[in-house]
C-alpha cells in the first residue's frame, strides 16, 4: 500500500517536474492550487444544480396537485350550478304545462339569480382557503 502511494506521489512529483520544465516552479504550484480551486468550485456548482433540479421537481409536483384540486373544485361548483339551472327549467316547464304564471315567474326568477351570480365573486377567499389548507365545503 505504501509502495502504491509512493509511486503515486512520485508520479505527481514527476508531473510537477515536467510542468516546471515549461513553467517556473512557483507558477506550477499556483497553477495546481488554482486548478484544485476550480475543481472544488465546479463540485459546489454541480451540487447547487442538483438542489435546484430537486426544488424544481417539488414545485412542479405541487403545481400539478393544485391544478387537480382547483379542477375538482370548479367541476363541483359548476355541477351544482348545472343542477340548479336544470331544476329552474323544470319549474318553468311545469309552469308552462300548468299555465301557471306564478310558477313560471318563480322558475325564471330562480334561473335569473343563478345566472347573474358568479361563483368567482369570492374567488380570492377560495384561493386563500386553499393556500391555508382550510376545509372547503362545496
Amino acid at each position: 500500500m505504501k509502495k502504491i502511494k509512493k509511486l503515486r506521489d512520485k508520479s505527481n512529483i514527476s508531473i510537477i517536474d515536467k510542468a516546471s520544465e515549461i513553467i517556473p516552479a512557483a507558477d506550477v504550484s499556483k497553477f495546481f492550487q488554482d486548478l484544485m480551486y476550480v475543481y472544488n468550485e465546479n463540485k459546489k456548482i454541480d451540487l447547487e444544480i442538483e438542489e435546484i433540479k430537486v426544488k424544481k421537481e417539488v414545485l412542479l409536483q405541487e403545481m400539478e396537485l393544485k391544478y387537480q384540486l382547483y379542477n375538482k373544485i370548479f367541476y363541483e361548483i359548476f355541477s351544482e350550478r348545472r343542477i340548479s339551472i336544470n331544476k329552474s327549467f323544470e319549474i318553468i316547464d311545469k309552469g308552462i304545462a300548468e299555465q301557471d304564471r306564478e310558477i313560471i315567474s318563480l322558475g325564471l326568477s330562480t334561473l335569473s339569480e343563478i345566472v347573474t351570480t358568479s361563483p368567482f365573486l369570492d374567488f380570492q377567499s377560495l384561493s386563500n382557503a386553499l393556500e391555508n389548507k382550510e376545509k372547503i365545503e362545496i
